[in-house]
């Protein structure tokens, strides 16, 4: 957990970060999110962070949250439909991608960037990018939704985070402890 205050922002809001420990599902974070409910209800705004060693799971867990907050009707302003979602996560994409930051990139998000690129490809979608970059999602959607003012543009409370480095040596909670007795005792011996 930390504090922060948003660009803009007046007070301090809580972030709750949720370490992926690699199982390969996000039953784990739907537990957890379940858990912290009562809390994240009393809270007046809040930020979770999904960090994980691969961005495999962020989709899904994208989906986990956003059910959560849809049960809870926590999610203030205009809900994002899936095509307006899909294109803004496409920008976020883009520019990690033209700043050479792969570190959320695996196989399959490449492939999806690629795909998406052809499908965003268009004047109409550079242009909403630029605007994406100078303004952020709230210039995007006062183009796409127009009418809506800015006290209705939807608060982000959900981000991902991929571990840039590879930290095997602290173990992992996956592997039982009889392996990590082997590896220690085979490291210790000459």
């Amino acid at each position: 957990m930390f504090l922060s205050v948003p660009p803009g922002g007046a007070t301090s809001v809580v972030h709750f970060c949720y370490v992926d420990e690699g199982l390969q599902t996000t039953d784990g974070f739907a537990t957890y999110l379940s858990q912290y409910s009562s809390l994240l209800n009393a809270l007046p705004d809040y930020r979770v962070i999904y960090i994980a060693q691969h961005s495999s799971l962020f989709g899904s867990a994208r989906r986990v949250f956003e059910a959560f907050s849809a049960d809870k009707s926590q999610s203030p302003g205009v809900p994002l439909d899936p095509a307006t979602r899909q294109l803004l996560d496409h920008f976020e994409a883009r520019q990690q991608y033209e700043t050479k930051d792969f570190s959320r990139f695996d196989t399959a998000g490449l492939i999806r960037y690629r795909d998406e690129k052809k499908q965003f490809a268009g004047e109409q979608y550079q242009a909403l990018y630029e605007r994406w970059r100078a303004g952020g999602t709230a210039a995007v959607l006062a183009v796409l939704c127009p009418g809506h003012g800015p006290k209705e543009v939807p608060i982000e409370r959900f981000a991902t985070y991929v571990l840039e480095y590879d930290y095997d040596l602290f173990g992992t909670l996956t592997s039982g402890p009889e392996n990590t007795t082997e590896k220690t005792q085979a490291q210790t011996q000459p």
